[in-house]
């Protein structure tokens, strides 16, 4: 049975049976040649629910809502209907769009879950993959594949195969030969160019890393930020006069910089006041049937004392209109045989501000897309043929 790992280089999640990282291209060194194809994926909403619960993923924060059927634009979400599951997606003007409506669930949850995953592996390790990625210039083929990776660079559509003697014709490429180092190309001819061959495994990452830039470049990509013009007229040292210091401090407390921190300081204090009574009615309330709800502000969560993953869910509301007479307390206690939601990764996720996630951002996610497929990229109008492949580099 295939297994799920990650990436050391770039975060990615990769299976077993997948000889090389999707999101860096990097040798898979759990790969297994004879694995079985993965059936480890979510069949049933339940089960969906379970996967996001064990992998912590944020899904209010990721925009996706399993087993809703969530109104607000700008989200994905699955739910049952009757006898049918729907599959949608809400767009940033608040169209839905049907991916699949029908009574086979094991095919929603999957169209679903794929989806997660690609969004996952596009902005979600945003974070990992930066943190895998060391300052300054690459200065190793694993360097080289962690900053590919981290600047979602589709390497195969690009042509270039880092730490692969990659064969066919129109293609850059580095590998290791033995103690050698090799940089080469191959041309559109089939003819190969070797560029290096060496023990200097820097200055050969760096001369296919620059060649990489180079490429970029001629496109009008620039993965470490467009250059700045700078402006011809400079300021010598010491050429502010006493008379333009002198109304500095005067300034810069009347300045909107300063006034915007007073008036951010002064909401904070208000809202902890909002937020003390909107939570006055948080704690654990139950009818009894197993399940047990938790209130926390205007909110509603619950869980059942068989769900193995601990995890809260979502719900509209109290099943009674009058709640109070259910009360368990604002204190868990084991013997419900529930976890605790305070504990829970619910709880973390609605707290959560430096976690892997905390750097996703929705305004990528193609919103405005009339359809199923994922936003375009700076690399999406990557077209090889705009490489000289008759050229030796």
């Amino acid at each position: 049975m295939a297994s799920i790992s990650t990436c050391p280089y770039c975060g990615a999640l990769v299976r077993s049976d997948e000889p090389k990282c999707p999101g860096c291209g990097a040798a898979n060194e759990q790969y297994v040649a004879d694995t079985p194809a993965l059936d480890l994926r979510p069949k049933t909403i339940s089960e969906l629910k379970e996967y996001c619960a064990v992998h912590e993923l944020p899904l209010k924060q990721l925009r996706f809502f399993i087993g809703e059927d969530y109104r607000e634009p700008r989200a994905y979400g699955i739910y049952r209907d009757v006898g049918e599951f729907v599959v949608y997606k809400n767009k940033a003007n608040g169209s839905r769009s049907l991916r699949y409506q029908g009574p086979d669930e094991e095919h929603a949850v999957r169209l679903l879950y794929d989806k997660l995953l690609e969004q996952y592996r596009k902005h979600g390790e945003g974070a990992n993959r930066a943190a895998a990625v060391p300052s300054g210039p690459p200065k190793t083929i694993e360097e080289l594949q962690a900053y590919c990776g981290a600047h979602g660079m589709p390497l195969r559509k690009m042509r270039f195969f880092i730490g692969e003697d990659f064969k066919e014709p129109r293609a850059f490429g580095i590998y290791r030969d033995g103690n050698d180092v090799v940089v080469y190309k191959n041309k559109d001819t089939g003819e190969r160019a070797i560029r290096y061959r060496g023990r200097d495994e820097a200055h050969a990452v760096k001369e296919l890393y620059d060649k990489l830039l180079d490429e970029c470049h001629r496109r009008g990509i620039y993965p470490e930020g467009k250059p700045v013009a700078r402006s011809g007229r400079t300021r010598s040292a010491g050429s502010s006069s006493p008379a333009k210091k002198k109304g500095c401090f005067s300034r810069a407390i009347t300045s909107p910089v300063v006034i915007f921190l007073l008036f951010v300081i002064l909401s904070t204090i208000v809202s902890g006041c909002i937020d003390d009574r909107a939570h006055r009615s948080d704690g654990y309330y139950s009818t009894g049937d197993g399940t047990v709800y938790y209130h926390y502000g205007d909110n509603w969560y619950y869980t059942y004392d068989d769900n193995d993953a601990g995890y809260w869910y979502p719900t509209d509301g109290f099943p009674e209109s009058s709640y109070e007479e259910y009360s368990l307390g604002d204190s868990w206690d084991a013997d419900w045989g529930v976890s605790d939601f305070r504990e829970s990764s619910t709880w973390d996720d609605l707290h959560t501000s430096s976690s892997d996630y905390s750097d996703w951002s929705n305004d990528d996610s193609g919103w405005n897309d009339d359809d199923w497929g994922s936003s375009s990229s700076d690399y999406s109008d990557w077209d090889s043929n705009d490489t000289n492949w008759g050229s030796d580099w």
